[in-house]
C-alpha cells in the first residue's frame, strides 16, 4: 500500500473496547477551531434509515491535523465521554510538497485505510467546516452493500452563511445548480447504469466521498494535486471502471465562507466569481446538445466495448480520428480508461466553456427535450423528435 509521509508531533484518542469499527470516516484538518466540534459530533449521532442510533462502536473518526497554528489540538478536550464518538487525532506535519488540502486528504485516507479491519465497509471523508446528515453513513453503508465501490454525496452551502453571499452569486449558484440538475437526468436518460439510477448527481466533493476498503485500496497510489483532489480521485476511481453512486440524497452542508483554507478550493471558487461575474461556470455543465452527444457517445461505446465489438475502423469514424489513435484506443484495458481517451482526443466531445449568460436559455432547451422525452415514453408510437437531439453516426 502507498506509504504515509508525516511528520508526527502528537497523538491523542477516544477510543472504546475492541476497536473494529463498519465505517472510518478521514478528515484533514487545518485550523478549523471554530468548527471541528461540530463537525465530528454530527459523526457521532449517527442513524440507521429508521431513525435508530448506530452504535458508538460502529464508527471511528481519523483527525488528521496539518500545520494546525490555531486551537484545534485543544479542541479535542471536549470530544470526549460517553456520548463522545470515537475517534484518533493526529497532529502534525506533511512534506513541504505535500503540504496543501489535496496532500492532506490523501494522508488522511491511508491513514484511516490502514486502520481498516475485516468488518470494516466504508471509508469516507468530509471536512472539517462540514456537517454530515444523520443517515450519512448508514446510507453509505446501503450502497456499500447493494455492490457500489465509491459513493459522492451532495453538498449545500450552510443557510447560516448564505445572507454573507452577494445576491448576484446565490442566483448565478441556484442556476448552475438547476442546470446541473437538467444535464443529469438527460445523461441517466441516455446512458443508464444499474448501480447509479436517477436521481444521481456527479459532482465529487471532498465534504462526502465514500468507499468500499478494497476499492480504496485498489486506487492507491492516491492522487493529490494540490487542489482539485476529490475530482481526480473520482477521476482515478472511472479509470478502473469502478461502481461509483452519485447520491443526491445524501446530504452534507459546508460553509458558505469566503476566505478558505485550502487554495483553488470553494472560497476561492467564489471569491473568484464575485471579483469575475463573466466568468465560465462549472467546467462539468455545457450546452444540451453537446451533453446529449457525450451522453449517447459514452452510451455506444459502453455497449460496443461490453460486447467486445469496436472495430479501429469503426471507433475513427464514430469519434472522427485518425486509425492509428483509434487502434490505441483499443489497447486500453478498460472502459474508464477508453472513455477518458476519447474525452481528449474526439473533436466531439471537446469540452466548451459555458457562459453563464447562457443558463437561462439551456435550461428552456433541457426543459423542453426532457418533456419530449416524457411523451415520447407515454406514447412510444409518436414520431415526433426534439429538434436538440444530435444523433451519432451508427
Amino acid at each position: 500500500m502507498q506509504a504515509l509521509a508525516f511528520d508526527v508531533h502528537r497523538r491523542a484518542s477516544h477510543l472504546h473496547a475492541g476497536l473494529r469499527p463498519k465505517a472510518i470516516v478521514a478528515i484533514p484538518v487545518c485550523n478549523e477551531a471554530g468548527s471541528l466540534i461540530s463537525a465530528v459530533r454530527a459523526l457521532g449521532m449517527q442513524c440507521d434509515r429508521s431513525g435508530r442510533e448506530l452504535s458508538p462502536a460502529d464508527t471511528l473518526v481519523i483527525l488528521l491535523l496539518n500545520g494546525c497554528t490555531d486551537l484545534s489540538w485543544e479542541c479535542l478536550s471536549s470530544l470526549r465521554g460517553a456520548d463522545a464518538p470515537q475517534w484518533i487525532a493526529v497532529d502534525g506535519e506533511l512534506p513541504q510538497v505535500n503540504r496543501h488540502a489535496g496532500g492532506a486528504r490523501r494522508a488522511a485516507l491511508l491513514m484511516a485505510l490502514s486502520l481498516a479491519t475485516v468488518d470494516t465497509r466504508l471509508i469516507a471523508t468530509t471536512d472539517a467546516d462540514s456537517i454530515v446528515s444523520s443517515h450519512w453513513i448508514a446510507r453509505q453503508l446501503e450502497w456499500m452493500d447493494h455492490g457500489c465501490d465509491v459513493v459522492i454525496g451532495s453538498v449545500d452551502v450552510s443557510a447560516d452563511d448564505l445572507p454573507s453571499l452577494p445576491l448576484d452569486l446565490r442566483r448565478r449558484e441556484c442556476e448552475e445548480h438547476a442546470y446541473a440538475q437538467r444535464l443529469m437526468r438527460i445523461d441517466a436518460w441516455l446512458d443508464p447504469t444499474p448501480y447509479d439510477p436517477w436521481p444521481r448527481h456527479g459532482v465529487p466533493s471532498g465534504a462526502s466521498l465514500g468507499f468500499r476498503p478494497d476499492a480504496l485500496r485498489a486506487a492507491c497510489p492516491l492522487p493529490a494535486p494540490a487542489c482539485g483532489e476529490d475530482r481526480a480521485l473520482i477521476h482515478r476511481c472511472h479509470t478502473l471502471d469502478m461502481k461509483i453512486r452519485g447520491d443526491s440524497l445524501l446530504h452534507v452542508t459546508t460553509s458558505g465562507r469566503l476566505h478558505g483554507r485550502a487554495r483553488g478550493g470553494m472560497a476561492d471558487t467564489l471569491m473568484h466569481r464575485i471579483r469575475n461575474p463573466g466568468a465560465p461556470c462549472d467546467a462539468i455543465l455545457e450546452s444540451v446538445d453537446r451533453a446529449i452527444t457525450r451522453a449517447q457517445l459514452r452510451a455506444q461505446l459502453r455497449r460496443c466495448h461490453h460486447q467486445g465489438d469496436m472495430s479501429a475502423r469503426w471507433l475513427s469514424r464514430v469519434l472522427d480520428i485518425s486509425p492509428s489513435l483509434a487502434q490505441g484506443l483499443q489497447r486500453l484495458p478498460t472502459f474508464g480508461l477508453l472513455w477518458q481517451a476519447c474525452e481528449r482526443i474526439s473533436p466531439w466531445l471537446a469540452h466548451a466553456p459555458l457562459h453563464p449568460a447562457s443558463l437561462g436559455n439551456e435550461i428552456r432547451i433541457a426543459n423542453e427535450w426532457l418533456r419530449t422525452r416524457a411523451l415520447q415514453s407515454l406514447f412510444p408510437s409518436a414520431t415526433y423528435q426534439s429538434p436538440d437531439v444530435m444523433e451519432i453516426p451508427a
